[in-house]
């Protein structure tokens, strides 16, 4: 079976502003080869009430670390990582996060689609992020395609 995995859509609170217009080079799954900031800095609406989870961002992936970690358990190999801040308006920040970029099309792990910015994954790859789930959630929606 394969899904897709989107950030959560009925979410309240989300990246407002990314730091790089329409995502950039992101999601081509090409390797990056455009020099960023660093860090990248998106600004959300998030509050300590509500605080980012493990997916943020629409045309650029943003994820925790621990999402991060919790796929690479599961064998995804094909991420390029880029040291991401989440700061909203009030200054607050939330700094173990990474834009995303998926490298490659290896359907057997994760294929990014860019024309409709979801990731695609696995059986194995569900089952890890089942298992791993933080009490507040990973912040994803899953739709079996």
């Amino acid at each position: 079976m394969t899904f897709e995995l989107r950030p959560d859509i009925y979410a309240d609170h989300g990246v407002v502003t990314e730091p790089i217009a329409r995502g950039g080079r992101f999601c081509t799954g090409k390797p990056m080869d455009l020099a960023l900031p660093d860090p990248l800095v998106f600004i959300v609406d998030h509050t300590d009430d509500h605080p980012p989870r493990g997916m943020e961002g629409i045309s650029i992936p943003v994820w925790s670390s621990a999402f991060v970690s919790c796929l690479r358990g599961a064998g995804v190999a094909n991420l390029e990582l880029f040291p991401a801040i989440l700061r909203n308006p009030a200054g607050r920040e939330w700094g173990d996060y990474f834009a995303v970029n998926i490298v490659g099309s290896d359907t057997t792990l994760l294929l990014y689609r860019p024309w409709l910015g979801t990731p695609r994954a696995h059986q194995a790859i569900i089952d890890a992020l089942e298992r791993a789930r933080p009490p507040e959630g990973w912040g994803i929606t899953i739709k079996q395609i």
